[in-house]
């Protein structure tokens, strides 16, 4: 399923505010449970990727500017924290899927915690 969302009204009280998290939330609910088990786990490496990269690209943008806010070409300062902050962030997202795939599948079928 593949969905554009256009939104460009500022006033947080508006009634395209209103519309536009009702369309979130029920999207979420609709994807969530469209997949199943097995799609979810097969998709897990991915999400790892794309959590990581999200969460070092946010890292490092607040980083980046709490570090070089009145800097001499501050905003290309930041973006370049932010972009290989996700690129790490996507690094270790990925490295963390894949040591959880390489798990033994009998381990993780009845929730062992086997070392690594």
């Amino acid at each position: 399923m593949k969905v554009l969302t256009v939104f460009a009204h500022p006033d947080p009280r508006s009634f395209c505010h209103a519309v536009l998290y009702r369309w979130m939330v029920v999207s979420l609910i609709v994807a969530l449970n469209s997949i199943s088990v097995a799609q979810a786990q097969s998709r897990g490496p991915v999400l790892w990727t794309i959590s990581g990269a999200g969460a070092g690209f946010g890292i490092c943008l607040w980083a980046g500017l709490s570090a070089f806010d009145d800097a001499i070409n501050s905003d290309r300062k930041v973006w370049t924290s932010a972009i290989v902050g996700a690129g790490v962030g996507a690094l270790g997202g990925y490295l963390i899927a894949r040591v959880r795939s390489d798990r033994p599948a009998a381990a993780r079928a009845l929730g062992e915690v086997v070392p690594l």
